[in-house]
């Protein structure tokens, strides 16, 4: 699967990655892994969307709408996505996010800037900019050994 969905905190934060190509199939498996985090979660659950990988290649809305769009989870907070480089990832990201609803969505420019900005909006949850990029290192490493 060219993506991941893994508790970055536990029960409140999802770390979901993109690299490689989506498709329409991986869109409908992306929908099913995120409801299974919010159930199992504590609300609000909050996703940082990290579609940094230059080798992320999405599907045609065209596909992902075939496969339908599932309505928000309940439990769902803040959805922070770390912009791509290339513009296209990102607008068609944030297009897909919205369509399904979604009316907390940020785009943060540095993961730095998606840090502060879950704190600031959820005192709940102390995160540091070390402790999570430590975190993606090692998702990354995973993925890409």
């Amino acid at each position: 699967m060219p993506f991941e969905a893994t508790w970055l905190l536990d029960k409140r934060v999802i770390y979901f990655r993109a690299y490689g190509s989506i498709t329409a199939t991986d869109a409908a498996e992306i929908t099913k892994i995120q409801i299974q985090h919010h159930d199992e979660g504590i609300a609000p659950v909050h996703t940082i969307v990290d579609m940094q990988s230059p080798s992320i290649q999405v599907a045609s809305f065209l596909q992902i709408r075939q496969v339908g769009f599932t309505p928000l989870h309940p439990k769902t907070g803040w959805m922070v996505m770390l912009g791509s480089e290339r513009g296209i990832v990102s607008f068609g990201t944030s297009m897909i996010i919205q369509m399904i609803g979604s009316k907390h969505f940020k785009v943060a420019k540095s993961l730095s800037q998606a840090v502060e900005f879950l704190n600031h909006n959820d005192a709940t949850l102390n995160l540091t900019l070390e402790e999570v990029q430590a975190y993606i290192d090692t998702r990354i490493a995973i993925t890409e050994s």
